[in-house]
């Protein structure tokens, strides 16, 4: 055993996490039947099926911090299972793999020779991986640096979405992704024009990037805009000549249609920004003021939100996406036992 990941650090929550689905944060080396890169890692965690693998010079600190962002992502509202749970079955099918180094330099050595194994598997479609750097994997509190673990785990977890609803989250021309950037971009640029028209809030300028490219980076800057992740003079200011609308204002109320998408709630997608502290908590249903009873209070507390025409998951306790009446009702029959 190498290391152990540190947990909840939540007070109003319960002091480790609840492995509903028998998480093991235990950071191992990796076993004979999930190495598929032949001895390179020497580090492996498995967070809801992802594989992380990592250097023996990347940080434990890192790895952890990477792995509770994962699962931040997957269980975005912390009740301890997936928030979409055909997303991560469609990921697993793949062997979706975080692969961890140190540095830049140690991905270019590796990616100059990787092993056989994994490239037959890449060039086979039966790989999913992404590549993040223990430099650039920031832990809240420590830089005034901007996380890039929460861009390459996002990307990885995409191709989930992209496989559930292709017509909607796919890369390719002609999805509902691809036709809002093109409105964002101000046009259907198939290469990076000489200059964007001035209109466009999405001017990426990277000439390796394609358009699929810049449709899964156009959803990563979607998703962390409406997080408010972007939120603060800086980082506004540090990624302006690529994408304008970094507070969650600014995008609720130009990029309207994307952010139709990202709240629509058949996708589930999660709306939280990670901190790197996944913490999720035992919930009981119908326990709406989360006192760890369920009472009549509850039923107040449920009825106060039906009337105020706000939605919470918890309180959606039949699922079909609005809090009404008949959610009243299942706590009231769950309160005579029935």
């Amino acid at each position: 055993m190498l290391s152990f990941i540190v947990g909840c650090n939540d007070g109003n929550k319960k002091n480790t996490p609840i492995n509903v689905y028998e998480l093991d944060w235990t950071i191992t080396e990796p076993a004979a039947d999930v190495d598929i890169f032949e001895g390179y890692f020497s580090k492996y965690v498995n967070i809801y099926g992802i594989h992380i693998f990592a250097t023996t010079t990347t940080a434990n600190i890192k790895i952890n911090h990477a792995a509770n962002v994962l699962a931040q992502y997957i269980d975005n509202d912390e009740d301890g299972t997936p928030d979409n749970q055909a997303v991560l079955d469609s990921l697993i099918k793949y062997h979706p793999s975080l692969v961890m180094f140190a540095t830049e330099n140690q991905a270019e050595q590796f990616f100059d020779d990787p092993s056989e194994t994994a490239m037959e598997m890449f060039d086979n479609g039966q790989l999913i991986a992404q590549d993040l750097y223990g430099e650039e994997t920031i832990l809240p509190g420590t830089s005034n640096r901007f996380d890039a673990s929460l861009e390459e785990i996002w990307h990885l977890v995409t191709n989930g979405y992209m496989m559930v609803y292709p017509d909607v989250f796919g890369d390719w021309a002609g999805t509902d992704i691809a036709n809002n950037m093109d409105l964002a971009r101000g046009g259907h640029f198939t290469s990076i024009p000489n200059n964007y028209p001035e209109a466009a809030w999405y001017h990426y300028d990277d000439w390796t990037c394609d358009y699929e490219c810049m449709a899964i980076e156009y959803l990563y800057w979607c998703i962390v805009s409406h997080m408010g992740i972007l939120n603060d003079f800086q980082t506004c200011n540090g990624i302006d000549n690529e994408w304008e609308l970094c507070t969650p204002e600014l995008f609720g109320s130009i990029d309207v249609s994307m952010y139709t998408i990202l709240t629509d709630l058949q996708y589930k997608l999660p709306q939280l920004a990670p901190d790197g502290n996944y913490c999720p908590s035992e919930a009981i249903t119908g326990d709406v003021n989360g006192d760890g009873v369920v009472n009549i209070l509850d039923v107040v507390a449920a009825i106060n939100i039906v009337l105020s025409g706000e939605y919470q998951v918890s309180v959606d306790l039949n699922e079909d996406g609005s809090v009404d009446i008949l959610d009243v009702i299942l706590i009231v029959l769950i309160i005579q036992g029935e």
